[in-house]
């Protein structure tokens, strides 16, 4: 009788064990293909972001030498496209495009205890954050999207295409020269796109630092 007891016993206890160790091998493999997943968006973001980075580097550079242009008092004829590409588009601030999918995956499927490392799991909420927070830390900077320049159309204005092609876009360089909040203008648009350039710099570093992690673990495994 005592015998018959022991091995029941053992037998619950090593099915149990058993039931344990799938569930681990389980866990295991999930782990991996949500790091899979989120390796992969990290490779895809520090990518993106380290290019809004440098777009922003150069829209910055861009007004710096229209500021120098205005200063200076006069343009040369070398100097027109350049100087009106960069009032063009001194209020583009186009978000960057990331990915979040292995993130979102992990939590949809309740999959983030899974991950056995805190740091790893410290890592994924803070760069999630970031992406989440930084088009509304840009809004807050630039005032939105939807504003304007504070230059009248008589400065920014359009004309017809040469070969019937809808518009072209001018910029009438003396009257922006003369118009008093001009250097203000350019100068506040120039600090802003260095600042975004700051942001999207540090979420490229923040996403390669996530990528090498992953590697770090997936090697002590």
């Amino acid at each position: 009788m005592v015998l018959e007891l022991v091995v029941v016993v053992v037998g619950i206890f090593l099915g149990l064990q058993v039931d344990a160790w799938n569930e681990a091998r389980n866990d295991r493999v999930r782990e991996r293909a949500h790091l899979e997943q989120i390796n992969a968006d990290a490779v895809f973001n520090a990518e993106q972001l380290a290019r809004s980075a440098e777009s922003h580097a150069e829209l910055a550079d861009g007004l710096m030498f229209a500021i120098a242009v205005v200063k200076r008092g006069e343009i040369r004829p070398d100097e027109v496209e350049q100087f009106k590409w960069a009032i063009l588009t001194a209020l583009r601030y186009p978000p960057a495009a990331v990915n979040t999918g292995g993130y979102d995956t992990l939590i949809a499927s309740g999959d983030f205890s899974v991950l056995r490392d805190s740091e790893l799991r410290s890592r994924l909420v803070r760069m999630h954050t970031y992406i989440e927070t930084v088009p509304q830390r840009v809004d807050a900077l630039t005032g939105g999207s939807q504003r304007e320049g504070p230059f009248s159309d008589d400065i920014v204005y359009a004309i017809p295409h040469p070969g019937g092609k809808g518009i072209l876009w001018q910029v009438n360089y003396e009257l922006l020269r003369d118009h008093p909040g001009a250097l203000g203008f350019l100068a506040g648009e120039r600090r802003n796109h260095a600042i975004v350039q700051d942001w999207y710099a540090e979420g490229a570093r923040e996403s390669i630092e996530l990528k090498e992690y992953i590697a770090l673990l997936v090697s002590r495994d």
